[in-house]
C-alpha cells in the first residue's frame, strides 16, 4: 500500500529539512507500506522550494509540487490530486511544515 504524506509550505524554509529527516527517519523501518513525503509549496518567497527540489532529488521518496499561492486549502486538494493522479496513494495524511506536530508519533497512525 503507498501511504502520501502531503507537507503544505509557505515560506518553511527553516523548518522544513529538519521536517523531513524527521519523518524519513521514524518511517525507515516500516515494512508495512510504501512512505513518500510530497511538499506542495505555494510560490514561497523564502526558496523553500529550491530547498526541497534539491533534497527531493537525494531521497526518492521525497517529491515537490509547486504552485501559486491560492491558500492552504487548495494546496492540500492539489496534493491530494497529485498523491492520486501520480504517486498511486492508497492512504493520504498530512502534516504541518512548522513542527508544530510532533514527527515521532507519526508511525503511530499507521497502526
Amino acid at each position: 500500500m503507498n501511504v502520501v504524506v502531503i507537507i503544505p509550505t509557505y515560506n518553511e524554509r527553516d523548518t522544513i529539512v529538519e521536517l523531513l529527516d524527521s519523518l524519513r527517519e521514524v518511517t525507515a523501518s516500516n515494512k508495512r507500506y510504501t512512505i513518500s513525503f510530497l511538499v506542495v509549496d505555494d510560490t514561497s518567497p523564502d526558496g523553500t522550494a529550491t530547498l526541497v527540489s534539491g533534497y527531493a532529488k537525494r531521497h526518492k521518496n521525497v517529491f515537490l509540487l509547486s504552485g501559486k499561492k491560492e491558500g492552504l486549502g487548495k494546496a492540500l486538494l492539489r496534493g491530494m490530486h497529485y498523491a492520486i493522479e501520480k504517486l498511486h496513494a492508497n492512504i493520504i495524511a498530512q502534516i504541518d511544515a512548522d513542527l508544530s506536530h510532533d514527527p515521532k508519533v507519526f508511525p503511530k497512525f499507521l497502526d
